[in-house]
């Protein structure tokens, strides 16, 4: 109803500052509904899936809010969660990788040290070998 005044009436000012107010009051308790949304999502399931419908509900949350803050903070930590679970399947190839190159270096070095138990001369007879 207040959005209704006209601006060149007299109580526009008064009308003003009370929709400023009741501005605030709704983007405070959207943002405080969104926020408990995507906390109950994050905390329920905290894989990318959870993240992607927790930060959805985050996105619609107004910067002037009140409890923007908080809504930073818990992207934050949905942030950091998805680079750990992102990075699981790198490190499981890393892993994989050093155990391939310490097998390698564990046979250069069986290598090495059988070549270097060999004789220094090796004679051979080939004096009728076609015969």
């Amino acid at each position: 109803m207040l959005v209704n005044v006209p601006v060149e009436s007299n109580c526009f000012s008064q009308v003003r500052s009370d929709l400023q107010r009741v501005y605030k009051q709704v983007i405070d308790r959207q943002c405080a509904k969104y926020l408990m949304s995507a906390k109950a999502i994050w905390t329920a399931n905290q894989d990318i899936n959870a993240a992607n419908r927790a930060g959805a509900l985050l996105a619609r949350v107004e910067p002037n809010a009140s409890c923007y803050g908080e809504v930073e903070y818990l992207f934050e930590q949905i942030g950091n969660r998805v680079k750990v679970i992102s990075d699981r399947p790198w490190e499981y190839k890393l892993k994989v990788l050093d155990a391939r190159i310490s097998q390698a270096e564990g046979a250069m070095e069986v290598l090495r040290i059988f070549a270097k138990n060999q004789p220094n001369y090796v004679g051979y007879n080939i004096g009728g070998w076609f015969r």
